[in-house]
């Protein structure tokens, strides 16, 4: 599978919140460092499935995203997506726009999850 075909189902799973999909970007080789809102730095594979496991569990959230730039070279590949989180928060709708930057790594033919980078714009449209 070719990078941007990999990160697009990479990117599909977290749509869809298919957790046992988006586990395959995930190998215990190769521990996933990732930022993410509102600055958590989390390091490591087991410490990154548990700060997921609520947006996977939570039904009501919805993830879309644009494609905004892909790039790669040999076993190593990064793309960033402008993404939309919308979700309820104490009964009232709202919107996210978050700036993602994914590296994946190939290892064994398998595109792998290294670092995920994770910025909120709160004033971004």
């Amino acid at each position: 599978m070719e990078f941007k075909d990999a990160l697009e189902t990479m990117l599909a799973a977290v749509c869809d919140k298919d957790w046992e999909k988006f586990k395959e970007f995930l190998d215990p080789k190769y521990p996933v460092t990732a930022v993410l809102p509102p600055n958590r730095l989390i390091e490591g594979n087991d410490s990154f499935i548990e700060s997921q496991q609520g947006y996977f569990s939570n039904r009501t959230g919805k993830f879309s995203y644009e494609l905004l730039q892909t790039e790669a070279s040999g076993d190593l590949g990064m793309g960033t997506v402008k993404a939309t989180y919308q979700d309820f928060a104490n009964g009232k709708p709202f919107t996210k726009t978050v700036f993602i930057t994914s590296v994946l790594k190939r290892h064994q033919g398998r595109w792998i999850l290294i670092l995920d980078q994770n910025t909120v714009l709160e004033d971004h449209k």
